[in-house]
C-alpha cells in the first residue's frame, strides 16, 4: 500500500488503512458534507449571522455591498424623495434618480396597499433593468417612524434574487437611525 502522507520522520497514524477505505469507499458519500456550490466564481460573502442588530446607516449600507453582486446602495426617505446616503462603484447621480423614481413607486404602493385595508406591509419592490436588479426594502415603522428604506443595485450575472432579499430584509430590519 502507498502512503498519502510526505516521507518524514513522523510515522503515519495507525488508522491509515480504515481511512484509506472511508476515502474510497461510495457508501461513505452520504455522511460527507456537501460542497458549497455557487453559480458565480467568488465565493458568499455575506450571511446573516454577520449582521449585528441594532446598526447604523452607514454600517448598512457597507454591510449592503457585502452581499454577492452588490454594486451600489442607498439609503432613501420615500417623503421627501431624497437619498439619504449611498455607497458602491455606481454614480451618484444615477443612484439619486434611482431612489428618487423608487420613492414614486413606494409611495403608490403604499397608497394601494392601505386602499386595500390590507394588515400586509410591503416586503419589497424589485425593478429588473438589463443586466441590473433594483431593489427597494422599506425599513420597519416600529423601528425607524415611517419614511426610510434600503436601495440597493445588484449585478444580475453574479447575484441570486432570493438571497439578496433576504439578506436586504434582514439589514433593513437591523436598521435603526
Amino acid at each position: 500500500m502507498t502512503s498519502v502522507y510526505p516521507t518524514t520522520s513522523l510515522s503515519p497514524p495507525e488508522h491509515t488503512e480504515t481511512c484509506s477505505k472511508a476515502k474510497t469507499d461510495s457508501s461513505f458519500d452520504r455522511f460527507r458534507p456537501k460542497q458549497n456550490v455557487h453559480a458565480c466564481s467568488r465565493p458568499i460573502r455575506f450571511s446573516s449571522a454577520m449582521v449585528p442588530a441594532p446598526m447604523n446607516p452607514l454600517e448598512a449600507l457597507d454591510l449592503c455591498l457585502d452581499i454577492d453582486g452588490c454594486v451600489g446602495a442607498a439609503l432613501g426617505d420615500h417623503s421627501s424623495g431624497l437619498t439619504l446616503g449611498a455607497v458602491g462603484g455606481v454614480e451618484r447621480e444615477m443612484l439619486d434618480a434611482a431612489v428618487a423614481a423608487a420613492t414614486k413607486t413606494l409611495r403608490g404602493t403604499f397608497k394601494v396597499v392601505a386602499d386595500m385595508e390590507s394588515a400586509d406591509q410591503v416586503d419589497d419592490l424589485i425593478i429588473n433593468v438589463g443586466d441590473r436588479i433594483h431593489i427597494a426594502c422599506p425599513v420597519p415603522a416600529q423601528h425607524n417612524g415611517p419614511g426610510l428604506f434600503l436601495y440597493a443595485v445588484f449585478d444580475s450575472t453574479v447575484t441570486g434574487l432570493g438571497l439578496a432579499r433576504k439578506h436586504l430584509r434582514s439589514l433593513a430590519d437591523g436598521l435603526l437611525v
